[in-house]
């Protein structure tokens, strides 16, 4: 019977939205009805499941949860209303890298390194992707703990000792890891922008961007990357989307002004369909000199895609498939498709800061109006390929170099060699719950 990799991920972020819909804040201390009033106006204003309701009926006196609860859409399980000292009251920790259970290889269970979300963490510890964790303070990795082992030490802080392998070598390596709380600044701001290469193959010149969240936070960062490899005179282009499970959309400005081929300023590159008596809303295309027209010198696009492409992952997808067509290549497993992935919503907080409310406000759409994609984005044929070749132990290789299992399938193709078979593990019966889709930008698409 074949064993199976079941991909879950360590590390949460703290992270207070306080984004504001279009919609007047409370002046008074959060009393019942001041906050309800807040709540009635951010929802009539902005909310796109809203059914008209008559003001003076309400009773603005009962608790806020109550009365949310009796504007809210019975199909919708999107809009939200939370305390916010109850959103930031658990400290959490984080250990500096995302780990997988490789559990494929009979009744050697292991976590494996995926990738290390500080990159100091790497320099002064020594890990890599593909590292295989054997014990966990002293307890070993079993089928039975693994679930629960590795993430039970880190939600105790302090340090966690770790013990592990390194193929070939037969002998364990012992490191301590030192837990950083989840508000430190080197947690929070972690950089987005993971890899960033290029290489040349005589006349094709392929550049690579590992990018795993979405936020304006580092633009610049993007930004540089992208003008680096216009200036390398790239012609074909590897977005990597397989980590990353959404965030904010502003961005996509950035983004997808880069990548679109003959840009111009107020073209439509993701649309917000919203409520009719609201009217549409857009994120155009930038032709400023700061954002490279790197898309003018492509021949093709691929974008690699995995379990936790989500979201704000798959509208992008979306959003730049309308524009490169059949040129734009899709590499790898299937994505999330997770409940509502097309739409958008705007996190806001009262104005005393207790409560958060979270409103969809639109479904995400391409420059056409098409929005159906809720099934997700899956790869086809040949570039139907998962990160660990089931019928094989082989170690993880650094995303961006040509010999990492998923961009040698894309070097093939722009070379023209034949690829290899392509095997897939990813169904849904393979899927378990992992927690990097529950840091709060994870699984949403948030439009500032």
């Amino acid at each position: 019977m074949r064993r199976i990799l079941l991909p879950v991920f360590a590390g949460l972020f703290g992270l207070l939205l306080t984004t504001s819909c279009e919609s007047e804040m409370p002046s008074m201390d959060s009393d019942p009805v001041e906050v309800n009033k807040w709540i009635f106006t951010t929802l009539k204003s902005n909310y796109l499941f809203w059914t008209a309701k008559d003001s003076a009926s309400l009773n603005y006196g009962i608790q806020p949860p109550e009365f949310f609860g009796g504007l809210k859409s019975g199909s919708d399980n999107i809009a939200s209303l939370a305390k916010i000292s109850n959103i930031n009251s658990q400290e959490s920790y984080d250990i500096g890298f995302e780990y997988g259970i490789n559990n494929y290889r009979g009744d050697n269970v292991t976590y494996y390194v995926v990738y290390y979300t500080r990159k100091g963490t790497f320099a002064d510890n020594n890990i890599r992707r593909g590292d295989n964790i054997i014990a966990v303070n002293g307890t070993s990795v079993t089928e039975q703990n693994s679930k629960t082992l590795l993430a039970e030490a880190i939600a105790e802080g302090g340090t966690v000792k770790l013990s592990y392998m390194r193929p070939p070598q037969s002998e364990p390596i012992e490191v301590d890891f030192p837990l950083m709380s989840s508000d430190n600044a080197l947690v929070v701001n972690e950089d987005p922008v993971y890899a960033v290469t290029d290489t040349v193959m005589g006349s094709l010149r392929v550049g690579y961007i590992a990018y795993n969240r979405f936020t304006s936070e580092h633009k610049t960062q993007l930004l540089n990357a992208l003008t680096q490899l216009k200036s390398k005179n790239i012609n074909y282009f590897v977005l990597d989307l397989r980590y990353n499970p959404g965030g904010f959309l502003p961005i996509f400005e950035t983004l997808g002004s880069a990548l679109v081929k003959n840009r111009t300023t107020g073209d439509p590159f993701l649309v917000y369909k919203r409520r009719e008596d609201i009217g549409d809303r857009q994120i155009s295309l930038s032709n400023v000199s700061s954002i490279p027209n790197l898309g003018d010198q492509l021949a093709k696009i691929y974008i690699i895609t995995g379990q936790y492409t989500a979201s704000a992952s798959e509208a992008f997808i979306n959003a730049l498939k309308a524009y490169w067509g059949n040129n734009l290549i899709l590499v790898g497993e299937k994505t999330t498709a997770g409940d509502n992935n097309n739409i958008a919503i705007v996190p806001t907080a009262d104005k005393t800061n207790q409560w958060q409310l979270t409103v969809p406000i639109g479904y995400m759409a391409d420059k056409d109006g098409n929005s159906n994609y809720a099934n997700g984005f899956t790869p086809t044929g040949k570039y139907l390929v998962n990160d660990i070749n089931p019928e094989e132990v082989e170690a993880l290789r650094p995303l961006g170099v040509t010999s990492e299992r998923i961009y040698k399938v894309i070097i093939d193709d722009i070379r023209g060699v034949r690829a290899l078979k392509s095997a897939t593990i990813t169904t849904d019966s393979y899927k378990i719950p992992s927690s990097i889709m529950s840091k709060p930008w994870a699984n949403k698409a948030i439009a500032e």
